[in-house]
C-alpha cells in the first residue's frame, strides 16, 4: 500500500512537472483589475476573460494577464506656442489605463506596452506633445487663462469666443488625446492642466529687453538734461559777455571824460590820494632833491631832529 501511494505521488508530480513545462495551466487566477487573454495555441487570442480562475490542459495553452488599473503620470513640456505667438510651458496630469474593450489592439500592436507599465507610460508621453501643440495653436494666452476681452455683442459671439479658459483648454486636450490613445488601445480617464507658465527663456528675454529700454530711456533723459544744461550755460555765458561788454563801454566813457577834461582827472587823482591818508598820518613837504631815507631815519630817532612840517599853503 505504501508503495502504491508513493508511486501515485511520483506520478502526480510527473504530471505536474509536464504540465508546468508545457503550456497548460491549472486554476490560474485573474485579479479584479486584470484581463485574461486565453490562447489555445499560445499565439492567437481565443478569448478575453475577466476576474476568476481558469484551467487549460492543452500543451500549448497560454493565459496572459493584462493589468487594466488606472495609472497617473505628469507631463511637462516647453516649446509650446499659442495662437498669439507666446511661448509657454505646460504641466498636465493624465490618468489612463489599458483598454478593456480594445485590449486585443494593444496586445497585437504594442506587446511590450501591454505587459510593462514603464513602457506604457512612455507611450502615453510620446502622444501628449503633438496634442498639446495642436490645441495651443488654436488659443491665445489670454484665452487659456480665461481673461480674453469680452466681445461687443456677447450673445451673438461664437461659443469659442464666449467660453474660454482652463476648462475649455482641458476639454480640448482631453478630446484630442483620447482619440490619439484609443488608436493604441489605451483608455483616457482624466486630464488636468496643472500649470501654464511663460517660457523662462522668453521671460528672461523680455526682462532684458525691458531693462535695455529703461537704460535707453535713462540715457535719452540724461542727454536731454545735458543739452538743457548746455543751453543754460551758453545763455549764462552770453549774459556774462554782455555784462563785460557794457562794463568796458562804461570804463571807456569814463576814460574819455578824463581825457577831455584834465581838471576832472586831477580831481580824481587827489580824491584817490586823500582816501589813502588817515587822520593820524604826518605829511612832510620836502624840497626837490632831499634824501627821503635821511628824513625817515630822523623821524625814527636815529639821526638829527627832523625839520618841522611846513604848512600846506606855504608861499
Amino acid at each position: 500500500m505504501k508503495r502504491f501511494i508513493t508511486s501515485a505521488a511520483l506520478f502526480a508530480m510527473l504530471l505536474f512537472g509536464m504540465a508546468t513545462m508545457t503550456g497548460c495551466y491549472f486554476h490560474r487566477q485573474v485579479q479584479q483589475h486584470e484581463l485574461g487573454l486565453r490562447m489555445r495555441d499560445g499565439v492567437s487570442i481565443d478569448d478575453v476573460v475577466g476576474a476568476g480562475r481558469y484551467t487549460a490542459w492543452s500543451p500549448w495553452a497560454r493565459l496572459e494577464r493584462i493589468d487594466t488599473s488606472v495609472k497617473t503620470t505628469e507631463w511637462t513640456g516647453a516649446d509650446v506656442w499659442t495662437s498669439d505667438r507666446q511661448p509657454v510651458v505646460f504641466t498636465i496630469t493624465v490618468s489612463y489605463s489599458r483598454s478593456r474593450e480594445n485590449v486585443r489592439t494593444l496586445w497585437d500592436m504594442f506587446r511590450l506596452e501591454a505587459q510593462d507599465n514603464d513602457a506604457l507610460e512612455a507611450l502615453v508621453h510620446s502622444r501628449i506633445p503633438r496634442v498639446i501643440r495642436n490645441v495651443s495653436t488654436t488659443m491665445s494666452l489670454y484665452d487659456m487663462l480665461g481673461i480674453a476681452p469680452p466681445t461687443a455683442d456677447d450673445e451673438t459671439a461664437p461659443v469659442a469666443q464666449r467660453a474660454m479658459g482652463r476648462e475649455v483648454l482641458t476639454q480640448a486636450i482631453f478630446d484630442q488625446l483620447q482619440r490619439e490613445l484609443a488608436t493604441a488601445g489605451i483608455d483616457l480617464h482624466d486630464v488636468g492642466v496643472n500649470d501654464i507658465a511663460a517660457d523662462p527663456g522668453y521671460v528672461a528675454m523680455l526682462v532684458e529687453r525691458a531693462q535695455a529700454g529703461v537704460r535707453v530711456d535713462l540715457a535719452q533723459a540724461r542727454t536731454r538734461e545735458l543739452q538743457e544744461q548746455l543751453v543754460q550755460e551758453q545763455a549764462q555765458t552770453n549774459i556774462d559777455i554782455e555784462i563785460a561788454r557794457r562794463h568796458n563801454q562804461v570804463m571807456a566813457e569814463e576814460n574819455r571824460l578824463f581825457l577831455d577834461a584834465p581838471e576832472i582827472l586831477e580831481l580824481e587823482r587827489l580824491r584817490i590820494i586823500a582816501s589813502a591818508i588817515r587822520p593820524t598820518d604826518t605829511i612832510y613837504f620836502v624840497p626837490e632833491g632831499t634824501s627821503i631815507s635821511m628824513i625817515l631815519q630822523q623821524a625814527a630817532g636815529t639821526g638829527a631832529p627832523a625839520p618841522l612840517p611846513l604848512p600846506a599853503n606855504n608861499e
